[in-house]
């Protein structure tokens, strides 16, 4: 359609341009016959508008005979139309003009028929030199393609194919470019064909005008020396259009060379393609090999009666099993890593538990936590269980010694001024954290004593100044002493802090019964006064 338009020399750029800016818009296809008619229309006035010696009433009947048209052909003939109505009213001096005119165009279109022909010749040579580049690129494109099939190695193999692809990839632009260099050869053969067309048609419009002018006035010799000349353009112009048709042919057959050997190219770029894919998968297929090969190897060295089951090794055979991407290779090796793994956490737990478990073994809170964290990787619940059970009494066998050992250092310190009520407390206390029940007993008996001992003691220190019912107090206190000498001792003791009491009351009554004595007496004297 656009060409169509920029066919239409009545109309200016603009014009063109916005005719061109219509069809770009348009929708369908009927949308753009309709606007390429409107050109070719507002055209078809224009060169009626031109039209010399047409009178005003033929020119408007024209123009509304160009707008009643319904396709070119109709636009044609009444423009047509309109050229006979003026040409009927020119007279003979309008006809020599015209076949003036006409010669002159003759041998323009001539020039211009030969010019293309040029040009159409040059595009060839450059087509040919575009085509000679993209066979010599295609041969460089084989040699590389037989050279990758013959290598055997695959990391190889694939360079060497990407190769093949590269230069097969070059040809193939340089064999487009050929045809695209052909195309234009063709395009400008049929240019020049078409002027020389245009000239032919031109010259033989030329002879006839200027026939009609002689066959009009026969006497006239200038209008016989330019139908002659005119006669000679037409001559010159069929040569041309011969020589543009030759050019044409030329060309058409360097452009069907030329594509041939663009698909050949496309062909070969195609195989180079499938050949570097081939390659690829190769090569991918042999570096996958490769990352199961480390993997198993990562696995088989673990696996060694003697191996030095490291994290550091565990976490490279991880790595290396990451990288194998088959899923069921990968399943299969995580597996046996996972085995190697918990046999791994298994021992590791079972030596730090039979470290703990030795009868002479520190065991600390970190040793612990150490164990527990080793029992934690265990994945086998059944081992897992054991093994929390075995570090379970550690724990319960330290608190118990901590326990007896805190009890016992509470029983040694109450010694001197540190016996204590509170003292006493913070050791009772101590003790009932104790649970083996013969130590439990051992240590509640040592702190009987104490207790007994404090109690008598704090009695004796008093020198018979006591209650009964703190000797009573003490006295079920020295019950619970198991010793039978110490108890025997504390009961002695505790005896002759009786006797002092008893010593003490008996002293005190003596006393008192004085006292009243001397109240009786004094109250006798005073009687007597």
């Amino acid at each position: 359609a656009e060409k169509a338009i920029n066919k239409l020399e009545k109309l200016d750029t603009a014009e063109k341009d916005g005719f061109k800016t219509r069809v770009k818009a348009a929708s369908t296809i009927d949308d753009v016959g309709k606007i390429v008619l409107d050109a070719q229309k507002e055209n078809a006035k224009k060169k009626v508008a031109e039209i010399d010696g047409l009178p005003t009433d033929k020119k408007d009947k024209a123009n509304q005979a160009i707008q009643a048209a319904n396709d070119e052909n109709g636009i044609n003939q009444a423009v047509t139309q309109a050229e006979e109505d003026a040409q009927a009213a020119k007279d003979l001096a309008a006809a020599k003009k015209t076949a003036e005119e006409a010669k002159t165009a003759a041998e323009k279109a001539k020039t211009d028929a030969g010019t293309a022909k040029d040009a159409a010749d040059q595009a060839k040579t450059a087509a040919d030199a575009k085509a000679e580049e993209a066979a010599r690129k295609a041969q460089e494109a084989k040699a590389a393609k037989e050279a990758a099939d013959q290598e055997q190695d695959p990391v190889e193999k694939a360079k060497k194919a990407k190769e093949a692809k590269e230069k097969a990839d070059a040809a193939k632009e340089a064999a487009d470019q050929a045809a695209k260099e052909a195309e234009k050869a063709q395009k400008a053969a049929q240019e020049a064909q078409d002027k020389a067309k245009e000239a032919a048609e031109k010259a033989k419009t030329a002879k006839e005008a200027a026939d009609q002018v002689v066959q009009k006035d026969p006497t006239d010799q200038d209008a016989k020396t330019k139908a002659q000349a005119a006669d000679q353009a037409k001559t010159a112009a069929d040569q041309a259009k011969t020589d543009a048709d030759t050019a044409k042919q030329t060309a058409d057959q360097a452009k069907t060379e030329a594509d041939q050997k663009a698909e050949d190219a496309a062909r070969k770029a195609k195989e180079a393609e499938e050949a570097k894919k081939a390659a690829d998968q190769a090569a991918k297929d042999a570096e996958k090999a490769k990352k199961e090969a480390e993997a198993r190897k990562a696995i088989g060295d673990l696996s060694k009666p003697d191996a030095n089951v490291t994290d550091e090794a565990i976490n490279q055979a991880q790595d290396k099993i990451n990288q194998v991407t088959d899923p069921t290779t990968k399943q299969e090796l995580q597996g046996q890593l996972d085995q190697i793994k918990e046999a791994k956490a298994q021992l590791e737990a079972e030596k730090a538990l039979q470290k703990l478990e030795k009868p002479d073994a520190n065991v600390t809170n970190e040793a612990i936590q150490d164990a527990q964290e080793k029992i934690n990787k265990v994945k086998t619940e059944e081992k897992k269980q054991g093994y929390q059970n075995r570090l379970n009494k550690v724990v319960k066998d330290k608190k118990e010694k901590d326990a007896q050992g805190e009890a016992q250092g509470a029983l040694d310190g109450l010694t001197g001024a540190d016996i204590t009520g509170e003292n006493i407390s913070k050791a009772q206390e101590k003790i009932n954290q104790v649970t083996d029940p013969a130590k439990k007993q051992e240590l509640q008996e040592k702190l009987n004593q104490i207790i007994a001992e404090k109690a008598v003691k704090d009695l004796e220190d008093k020198n018979g100044a006591v209650k009964d019912e703190e000797i009573q107090d003490a006295q079920a206190k020295v019950e619970k002493v198991t010793d039978t000498g110490k108890k025997a001792e504390l009961e002695g003791r505790l005896g002759q802090v009786r006797q002092a009491k008893e010593r003490l009351d008996q002293e005190n009554q003596k006393k008192e019964q004085l006292e009243r004595s001397k109240e009786a007496a004094k109250a006798k004297v005073e009687a007597l006064k």
